[in-house]
């Protein structure tokens, strides 16, 4: 949650960063200087996969909105001609 925070706001607070430094500490044994390198660490390797992210799924976005456009025109084709087709039917 505080990552997502961090993620939505751009960078960490200092306070959410020192929290994160303090509980990696105790939990891994290492020194807090430590810690806070491994927190700003993994935050940078966070932001990444969120941009990565969001350009592969702009990417896919460019793409449907392709693909949506091409079934558009060729429905509007098809119903075209079968239109025209219909108009030449004798009606008994």
């Amino acid at each position: 949650m505080i990552f997502a925070n961090g993620l939505k706001e751009g960078s960490l607070p200092p306070a959410d960063k020192s929290y994160l430094a303090q509980v990696v500490a105790a939990n891994t044994g290492v020194s807090e200087p430590d810690a806070e390198k491994e927190v700003d660490s993994a935050f940078a390797r966070a932001q990444q996969a969120a941009e990565n992210a969001r350009k592969a799924i702009a990417h896919s976005m460019y793409w449907t909105f392709l693909a949506l456009l091409v079934g558009a025109f060729c429905a509007s084709f098809a119903a075209t001609v079968g239109g025209q087709q219909r108009d030449h039917v004798a009606v008994i």
